[in-house]
């Protein structure tokens, strides 16, 4: 996934890119490498290569400005340099649940001398730690994390089992996302002190017999069992990157597996997260926006989609140019190309996202 960019009040997002000049002698064709350095912003690029365990921070002449090595473990697809120069990173524990990719189930803090400060497991055989993590102004950490879900609850929730994809019945589960937000305690462990579930949140129109039965297109703000009317896998959402906005006190998600950004209500409580009011917006833990697919709720055609099983959705920070939007990289999967896209947010001076009845949730380009 896109790296992260340090500079003092935010993190922006960074893609690395390896330029390679093929047949050219007496041409560099590795390392760090700028079309117009002046244009570069001054910071430094912080990364954890896959399937190493040390963690770099380098400056835009590609030199390493310091390095940590004292975790044992592959990183957790997410690095973070906090404001008072410790490293948060994930760790990839290879527990008993697996996504297929993006697997964590570990979060360390080191301090700049590479001194583990604060440590968390959380996977075991019914729910693991993945992808990403966010701390938040108050030092909790908010991550993302699946939750196991037996075959049959997958079927007593009013999935199709013939829009199923072989290995969920094969192994007896699913895997749907949910996201925690942690209270650390130093040396180790924490206590979650909110969560939010995509399985408190679905609705579908296969069995009628249900309580989450109803007419999918009417109701934008819950999650179609159907997904986008493709099989489903057991890593269902396969969200890939969480971000906070603490003006508005609300969390976007990035949902691979049905090509869209989800914006949700982290003001509320735990209680008002699992239903359809409370918190600020008055809408409990029901999605406030979605952007990149609107198949995934009936609305519109293919060719309305916009976003490709894309990664790393945040909001630009305050101190920045576009401050309040929203930038992917759209990984084009299906479309042969990537983009890194900058969209703006339908929404009223009231800080209520808008969405013309019957329509997709904008914009249109």
């Amino acid at each position: 996934m896109p790296q992260k960019q340090f500079v003092p009040g935010g993190i922006l997002p960074l893609v690395l890119v390896l330029a390679v000049a093929a047949g050219a002698q007496n041409t560099r064709t590795v390392g760090l490498m700028a079309n117009d350095s002046a244009k570069a912003f001054p910071g430094y690029t912080l990364f954890a290569p896959k399937h190493y365990t040390s963690t770099y921070l380098i400056n835009n002449e590609g030199r390493i400005v310091h390095q940590w090595t004292g975790s044992k473990y592959e990183p957790g697809q997410s690095v973070y340099l906090l404001e008072n120069g410790n490293l948060l990173r994930t760790c990839m524990t290879k527990g008993t649940l697996s996504t297929g990719g993006g697997e964590g189930g570990r979060i360390e803090e080191y301090d700049w001398d590479n001194k583990l400060v604060w440590q968390l497991d959380f996977s075991t055989n019914t729910y693991m730690q993945h992808h990403d993590i966010r701390p938040l102004p108050n030092g909790n950490i908010i991550m993302l994390a699946v939750e196991k879900k037996t075959y049959a609850e997958v079927i007593a929730a009013g999935f199709n089992p013939n829009k199923l994809q072989p290995e969920v019945q094969q192994k007896g589960m699913m895997l749907p996302d949910a996201v925690y937000e942690i209270k650390p305690t130093l040396p180790s462990g924490g206590t979650i002190v909110w969560e939010w579930h995509v399985w408190d949140h679905l609705i579908q129109d296969f069995d009628s017999s249900k309580s989450n039965f109803g007419v999918v297109k009417d109701h934008p703000e819950l999650i179609d069992a159907a997904g986008d009317q493709k099989n489903l896998p057991m890593f269902w959402n396969h969200m890939n990157s969480i971000d906070y906005n603490p003006a508005l006190d609300q969390i976007a998600l990035s949902v691979r597996g049905n090509s869209e950004v989800w914006i949700i209500d982290h003001s509320t409580t735990t209680a008002e997260a699992q239903g359809h009011t409370g918190g600020k917006s008055g809408k409990g833990g029901d999605l406030l926006y979605r952007y990149g697919n609107p198949l995934c709720y009936r609305m519109g055609t293919a060719s309305d989609q916009k976003l490709y099983q894309q990664h790393d959705a945040e909001w630009v920070r305050p101190d920045c140019p576009g401050a309040g939007n929203i930038t992917v990289f759209n990984n084009g999967l299906g479309r042969n190309y990537s983009t890194i896209d900058e969209f703006i947010p339908p929404m009223d001076a009231q800080g209520n996202y808008t969405r013309v009845a019957g329509a997709a949730f904008g914009p249109a380009a």
